[in-house]
């Protein structure tokens, strides 16, 4: 916070202060006097004594806001921005005029101090709105709205370049997968190579063992073969012996036949030149009665 602006807070709650004095109360005393206790402390930069001033004057006048003031301004010293910006958000609320345009002033230096932008940027506006002529109140605003497209830009280039980041590891995430599944396939096809190799070999021993069965097979029928050969030999050789005398036997059976026939054609020939010659007799007997009884 500026000098200026503390001083003038200072005065106007030393103005407050002698006018409860001048009442005669006497908890305006006790106010004036905390706050000349803690106005004392913060001009000595002692924070942690001005806030113990000023916490027993908010007690005696909660709703103070010139007091929620003085004991923003003695948090903010003592490095406690987060307190000291509830107690100004507090005087805001219940203040006017250049009390309340000096709390919205000091919440947003506290906000830019704290690299918020944004919310310094809102806070000096609610002090330009209160007070438009108020010079540093705009220079303050340039400054937080500088830092607000600086805090933009960068957190778009660090947005840019987790994306970049992200897209290279899911490039080579993917190049690691396309490369994973590559190996698969070929160890898949390396596989499937082995495997016909195998049933290539299998194969081929099938044929071997089928022709080394095939050829023993030969073999152990080949001496059959050969007894079955020699046997049909050895029939066609006595069938040949046997030829000749069946044929002479049946030469003689031929003949002994051919000779019974002739015998009976003899004897059928003679039986009917026989009975030829009776019946010539007998007719020649009828022919010589007939000439007799003419």
């Amino acid at each position: 916070m500026s000098k200026t602006r503390y001083q003038r807070v200072l005065y106007l709650a030393a103005l407050t202060l002698l006018l409860l004095l001048a009442s005669g109360m006497d908890p305006a005393q006790s106010l004036f006097r905390e706050n000349r206790a803690g106005n004392s402390a913060l001009e000595r930069e002692d924070p942690e004594a001005a806030l113990e001033h000023y916490t027993e004057a908010q007690a005696l006048a909660p709703d103070d806001p010139r007091v929620l003031y003085n004991l923003g301004l003695a948090l903010a010293q003592g490095d406690k921005p987060e307190e000291a910006d509830q107690a100004w958000s507090r005087s805001t609320q219940l203040a006017d005029g250049t009390l309340l345009r000096d709390a919205w002033f000091n919440r947003g230096v506290l906000a830019l101090g704290n690299k918020q932008a944004e919310n310094a940027a809102k806070d000096f506006v609610e002090a330009l709105l209160v007070d438009p002529t108020d010079e540093e109140a705009q220079r303050n605003l340039e400054l937080a709205l500088k830092a607000l497209q600086q805090q933009q830009q960068q957190q778009q280039s660090s947005d840019d370049k987790k994306n970049d980041k992200k897209d290279s590891q899911d490039q080579q995430q993917q190049k690691q997968q396309n490369q994973q599944q590559q190996q698969e396939k070929n160890e898949d096809q390396q596989q499937q190579k082995q495997n016909q190799e195998q049933n290539q070999e299998q194969d081929q021993e099938q044929d071997q063992d089928q022709q080394q069965n095939k050829a023993q097979d030969q073999d152990q029928q080949k001496p059959q073969q050969e007894q079955d050969q020699e046997s049909q030999q050895s029939d066609e050789a006595q069938d040949q012996q046997q030829q000749p005398a069946q044929s002479g036997e049946q030469k003689d059976q031929d003949d002994t036949n051919k000779e019974m026939v002739e015998r009976l054609l003899d004897q059928l020939q003679q039986g009917e030149k026989q009975a030829l010659r009776r019946a010539l007799r007998q007719q020649a007997g009828k022919d010589r009665k007939r000439e007799k009884e003419w």
